[in-house]
């Protein structure tokens, strides 16, 4: 119970000072992203880095070329870093989200793609939304 405490304390902690940071410019904006993200990871909290839609562009056929059976270390090269990854015994899966669009890789023990989806359908692929 402390701990999330703690963490709600340094989240907010983190906000206020960006938010007193924000109206001085934009460097002073890159200093309060900053100084949130430290705060959340001092909180033990990961926060995904920003995606570009450049990048999110991409996503939908770089997803259509993964298949079941890919390790998970080939997923990431070809669709890049995860904003979310889970390897734990409630979830073992890899995310990329962002812009309205939702992709994720689910992994067998052995981290190997046993499953991909778009949970949003958003991503308009030219593949199946979901293989397995």
């Amino acid at each position: 119970m402390h701990t999330g405490i703690r963490r709600v304390s340094a989240v907010i902690v983190a906000l206020a000072v960006a938010l007193a940071v924000t109206g001085c410019g934009q460097s002073s904006e890159e200093k309060a992203s900053s100084t949130v993200q430290k705060a959340l990871e001092d909180a033990g909290m990961q926060v995904p880095d920003t995606v570009s839609k450049e990048t999110v562009k991409e996503w939908p056929a770089k997803f259509c070329s993964l298949t079941v059976g890919m390790t998970r270390d080939e997923a990431v090269a070809v669709m890049g870093k995860p904003t979310s990854s889970y390897n734990d015994s409630t979830a073992n899966q890899d995310t990329w989200e962002g812009w309205g669009i939702d992709l994720t890789a689910f992994y067998d023990i052995d981290d190997h793609v046993n499953q991909l989806d778009d949970s949003t359908g958003e991503a308009n692929l030219p593949c199946d939304k979901t293989r397995s």
